[in-house]
């Protein structure tokens, strides 16, 4: 067996891994596009449902749309359907809400309405925070950080 026949074969394992490889490739984008595909059919379908009936009925004190926060609560599903928690990503949604409507409060482009408790709202924003730095410094030093403080 020649030095050819050795690098004849190699060129060839190393091909057959390639192609492999290129297959695998090709076979989890296809996977990934078809389920963007059914994600995006299952909000389109939420917010046809919701024209459908409005079709039939006509609404007396509520606007029925697929709202924002079902079409969120679809994605995170879809995205991380094992980390997925719905009370969490709702409760996520609503800090965020009142961190963004505390600040344009701040700055003068909106008020709160009349109906809104403002201590227990800065409460709640503190709080959020302090969640927020904690999961930040527990990411970056995980269990060690008991010993850092």
């Amino acid at each position: 067996m020649s030095w050819t026949d050795i690098v004849a074969w190699a060129g060839l394992i190393i091909g057959v891994i390639a192609l492999a490889l290129t297959l695998y490739g090709i076979w989890d984008v296809r996977r990934q596009v078809r389920e963007m595909l059914t994600l995006q059919g299952n909000l389109l379908c939420a917010d046809l449902i919701y024209e459908v009936t409005n079709d039939f009925i006509v609404p007396t004190k509520i606007d029925l749309r697929a709202s924002p926060m079902q079409k969120y609560l679809m994605v995170q599903r879809a995205l991380f359907p094992k980390e997925y928690k719905e009370d969490e990503a709702r409760a996520a949604v609503r800090r965020q809400g009142l961190w963004l409507a505390n600040e344009l409060c701040k700055k003068g482009m909106a008020e709160w309405k009349p109906t809104i408790n403002h201590a227990r709202v800065q409460a709640e924003i503190v709080d959020a925070e302090a969640d927020t730095k904690a999961g930040r410094l527990r990411s970056l030093f995980g269990d060690k950080m008991e010993g850092l403080f």
